[in-house]
């Protein structure tokens, strides 16, 4: 059996009613709709995903978002190469704005990176995946990218720093 357990149809069943029962409330319903109404164009990213599938705090999804933003911004800025950058705007800035830009690009990228970096490098890439590249970094990344959502929302002061922002 290697140590599996079997369940019989009727605890099954079981399972599978308690389970129905639980989606069903509505706190769950309206967390739910909540997301989809306030993230219509997120839906669908790794992002969103696991910010549903962990139940997330909406103010870690959205130091989500903008740590993608920083991370795209810092990484042009220091001539990185970005996919979409013909979509950048600043085209009509003068060269003197494009360079306070730039210097302030850097500075929120590597303060950014400082940040996740004291928690591990690990938490680090997780981030640039799941943020930056749109990639799913694997469910046993989850705790990082949470911890690392967790702290870009209180970088960002989308979380007051009194409150621990882990879920």
């Amino acid at each position: 059996m290697n140590g599996e357990t079997r369940q019989t149809p009727a605890q099954l069943r079981e399972a599978e009613e308690i389970m129905r029962v639980a989606l069903a409330q509505p706190h769950r319903r309206a967390w739910e709709g909540r997301w989809q109404a306030s993230r219509p164009s997120g839906v669908g990213t790794p992002l969103f995903d696991l910010a549903g599938r962990l139940r997330l705090r909406e103010e870690l999804y959205e130091a989500g978002v903008q740590y993608s933003h920083v991370s795209r911004r810092g990484k042009i800025a220091l001539d990185v190469p970005v996919p979409g950058l013909a979509d950048e705007p600043g085209g009509g800035e003068s060269e003197e704005d494009r360079e306070k830009r730039a210097r302030r690009d850097k500075v929120a990228f590597r303060d950014a990176i400082y940040v996740l970096r004291r928690i591990s490098r690990q938490c680090f890439f997780a981030l640039e995946d799941l943020c930056f590249y749109e990639r799913n970094p694997g469910e046993c990344y989850d705790g990082l990218a949470k911890r690392g959502l967790s702290a870009m929302a209180l970088h960002f002061g989308l979380l007051p720093v009194d409150v621990y922002a882990p879920g």
